[in-house]
């Protein structure tokens, strides 16, 4: 009998090691993320961070519309690039791991004036999906009044539209139009009106962000930190400052 209690524990805890820990994430936004390779900056943050907190985890690849309800599916663990102002307050969110530097780009040749973020009512817009609810009230009401606004999930189509005149304006990380502006090689004009907007794992137990925080912590401080940034070209004064 004991011989077989010692087995069924075995087995038991073979299934729990084999068991990924499960985590959302959006589908490409390099240098942040390339779901078909599975790297970037953001994912290779994360694995490097993972695997001092949990024996085996996986990405999971979804649209970015979600929210805290994914966390309410079965086998889901967490979510990548919670935003701070939206979820802090669930108490389920990590520390900040990276952070985003969102900004208004205009051709040279148009010479336009940016000054805030109220003056993008002036202008037709093309920004990333779900820009309204990310970049807040000012930003909402100053689109609002745009005679175009275009959400985009394919980001690089934001390039093309600039290119072509279709907008005068993109709302876009910078680093993510350096990516790809690598194949446009356009001439910009970069209006810096938008804050820093930090993003944490929203997790689903207590347990785990305080290990995961530990690590992050360790990693932050990290000559392997600075290397991933280098290596992606991520501006420096984007690295999360501990």
């Amino acid at each position: 009998m004991r011989r077989v209690c010692l087995v069924f524990l075995l087995i038991i805890s073979s299934y729990l090691l084999a068991k990924p820990f499960n985590v959302v994430t959006g589908i490409d936004r390099p240098p942040y993320s390339l779901q078909r390779a599975k790297t970037g900056v953001e994912i290779e943050l994360l694995n490097a961070v993972l695997d001092k907190v949990v024996n085996k985890h996986e990405f999971v690849f979804a649209p970015y519309v979600r929210s805290i309800k994914i966390l309410d599916v079965r086998n889901i663990d967490a979510m990548t690039t919670a935003s701070v102002a939206l979820y802090k307050a669930s108490g389920k969110l990590s520390m900040p791991y990276i952070q985003y530097q969102n900004v208004a780009l205009t051709l040279k040749s148009a010479n336009l004036k940016l000054e805030s973020i109220n003056d993008l009512e002036r202008f037709s817009i093309a920004t990333f999906l779900n820009a309204k609810t990310i970049l807040g009230d000012t930003f909402n009401q100053a689109v609002s009044k745009s005679s175009q606004y275009t959400e985009l999930s394919d980001q690089s189509l934001q390039l093309h539209m600039l290119r072509k005149n279709k907008v005068q304006v993109l709302v876009m990380d910078i680093n993510i139009f350096n990516y790809f502006n690598k194949f446009h090689e356009l001439e910009v004009d970069i209006h810096r009106i938008f804050p820093l907007t930090p993003y944490g794992l929203l997790v689903k137990e207590d347990a785990f962000k305080t290990r995961f925080d530990h690590a992050l912590q360790q990693y932050l401080h990290s000559d392997a930190y600075l290397t991933l940034a280098n290596k992606w070209s991520i501006d420096p004064n984007l690295l999360i400052k501990q």
